[in-house]
């Protein structure tokens, strides 16, 4: 299967809890969903979930993370120094706060209680 999408670099995959789908983001500021099988979908396997997308055009995004037990959200991480997530609205949503330093990635616990982030310098992304 072929995926389409995104129009930059794709930094980071996830897979989804049950693993009939996973979550990919960019360079170009987008989070995409993508679909391998839904129940009573048999026609068109391996779609994107356009009604899911969520972007940020002005952020090169470098980690995202599906949050367990809650289908379609996501923690998302960025040159622009936030954390962003998409479960408040479709649009999206961010952290008031600009953080002083720029998360690279990010991992969410199975249970969902932790979220761990590795923080690189500009030059030099830190990873997980």
């Amino acid at each position: 299967m072929q995926f389409t999408g995104h129009v930059s670099r794709v930094r980071c995959i996830d897979w989804f809890e049950n693993d009939l789908g996973f979550t990919t983001c960019g360079n170009d500021g987008n989070v995409y969903f993508y679909d391998l099988y839904k129940p009573g979908q048999l026609k068109d396997p391996g779609k994107r979930n356009t009604d899911r997308d969520f972007n940020k055009k002005e952020v090169k995004f470098s980690s995202v993370c599906n949050v367990p037990g809650k289908d379609y959200e996501i923690f998302a991480v960025g040159n622009d120094k936030l954390i962003s997530t998409n479960s408040t609205n479709k649009k999206g949503n961010s952290t008031p706060n600009e953080l002083s330093v720029t998360i690279s990635q990010l991992v969410i616990t199975p249970s969902g209680k932790n979220l761990i982030a590795g923080v690189g310098e500009a030059d030099r992304p830190g990873a997980i």
